[in-house]
């Protein structure tokens, strides 16, 4: 089956790309304003066909009512001097039949077949695809559509679910490895739905067995149109449906397509990124990306640490060298300096030891102070003896008498005056006699 596919190119790119692999232009674009480009397109929106033009396109084989939009029935005057007699091939020449094939139109529809004889739009019908099996039984909804309407469905790819598990489905995207637009074999309708001003276009895509290549991935396939002539050939509903048409319904066959798997993202309908439709190990935010990611930046760690216990290993072996450097600084600085040491020694004179009586001085607790330093000058100088003349001997010899008195006479004042004094009162104390030498020296 396929139930979502990409056409994520512009408006322009579109026609340009159908040009380019058709071999012609497109005439017109019925309805382009109603696609808009996506890369996660599902049932129920609107996308472009290519279709030839012919009047049996005005409604169904039943009549499914008269179309009201400006293009579709441009499309059906302009097929009108294409035919001689009445539709279909009676009375069409080989020339009429090549011109209405080669005439195309590009056209939005709904993908999700709603059948002419409708009433509603009944979401709830599987059309999005027509089994081949059912196509060539002949019977059934489709027998009405593959005479008359067959369409090609352009995309740039598709996706498809591998099963691992009832839980687990991993979505695969498909895609033609030169990037041209992918065909896909389609069959459309239009119906007039009550309460409706205008006709209702929808499509289905034909699926297929899938062939041995991809038959791993899922069992069923689109038909996919690889050549001009085999996309003319669907395209052209001037001969009904006949053998050639046959053939086209078998497995692809054509060149290898690239399929890989894509995010899980585009299971959800409605969400759309560019990422959809590339490889998830090549996507900056996937989980291949994230283990690459991871693994690089465990290379990178390791390599740092290398790095770091390179650079650690220099350091130490750089701070041993400086060490043993420094250490030899010393030595030979200890050895210099014992050599100086030991050379001044045998230089320096042998101090001689200072006298008894000078340590002694020294050591005094007044040594070094400006008045010891006075007395020792002063011991150093020999006293000489003041000469006194007579006057000055008998001032002070009757001096000396009168303080002997004194001195006797004072007790005597000491014990009258102490027998009046309090009993708690101290003894006053006796006034120090001095000796007549004391006088000289003053008086010197």
């Amino acid at each position: 089956m396929c139930g979502r596919f990409a056409l994520h190119r512009q408006h322009g790119e579109i026609r340009q790309s159908i040009a380019e692999d058709l071999g012609h232009d497109v005439d017109d674009w019925v309805d382009e304003e109603a696609f808009y480009p996506r890369y996660n397109v599902a049932p129920r929106t609107y996308n472009p066909v290519v279709r030839a033009r012919d009047e049996s396109s005005s409604g169904s084989s039943s009549g499914g009512g008269s179309p009201s939009e400006t293009g579709h029935s441009r499309a059906n005057k302009d097929d009108s001097h294409l035919e001689s007699g009445e539709s279909g091939t009676e009375g069409t020449s080989p020339e009429v039949q090549h011109a209405r094939a080669t005439h195309l139109v590009l056209q939005s529809m709904k993908w999700g077949v709603v059948p002419h004889w409708s009433k509603v739009e009944d979401n709830t019908l599987n059309t999005i695809n027509a089994r081949s099996g059912n196509i060539l039984e002949g019977g059934g909804m489709w027998a009405s559509l593959k005479g008359s309407k067959r369409c090609i469905v352009p995309c740039d790819g598709y996706y498809e679910w591998l099963t691992k598990s009832l839980k687990t489905k991993l979505p695969h995207f498909l895609r033609h490895r030169d990037r041209h637009l992918m065909f896909f074999a389609g069959l459309w309708d239009c119906v007039h739905l009550p309460g409706t001003d205008r006709l209702l276009y929808t499509y289905s895509i034909v699926t297929t067995d899938a062939p041995p290549a991809y038959s791993w991935l899922h069992d069923r396939q689109p038909v996919i149109l690889t050549s001009k002539a085999d996309i003319a050939t669907w395209l052209d509903t001037s001969q009904g449906w006949n053998k050639e048409l046959v053939r086209l319904l078998k497995p692809y066959g054509g060149p290898e397509l690239d399929c890989y798997q894509v995010p899980q993202e585009v299971g959800k309908v409605g969400t759309e990124s560019p990422t959809f439709v590339e490889p998830i190990k090549d996507r900056k935010d996937g989980i291949e990306a994230m283990f690459a990611r991871q693994a690089k930046r465990k290379e990178k760690g390791s390599l740092h640490a290398e790095n770091t216990a390179t650079r650690e290993d220099t350091k130490t072996s750089t701070q041993e060298d400086t060490k043993e450097s420094m250490q030899e600084d010393t030595e030979g600085s200890r050895q210099e300096d014992a050599k100086a040491s030991t050379l001044a020694d045998t230089k320096t004179p042998i101090a001689k030891k200072p006298s008894p009586q000078k340590r002694k001085r020294s050591t005094s607790p007044l040594a070094g102070s400006p008045a010891s330093s006075s007395q020792e000058t002063a011991s150093k100088t020999p006293s000489k003896k003041p000469k006194l003349s007579s006057t000055h001997l008998a001032a002070a010899s009757a001096t000396e008498k009168t303080s002997t008195a004194k001195a006797s006479a004072s007790p005597a004042k000491t014990t009258k005056s102490s027998s009046k004094a309090l009993p708690s009162s101290p003894a006053k104390a006796s006034p120090k006699v001095r000796p007549i030498g004391y006088l000289t020296r003053r008086l010197a």
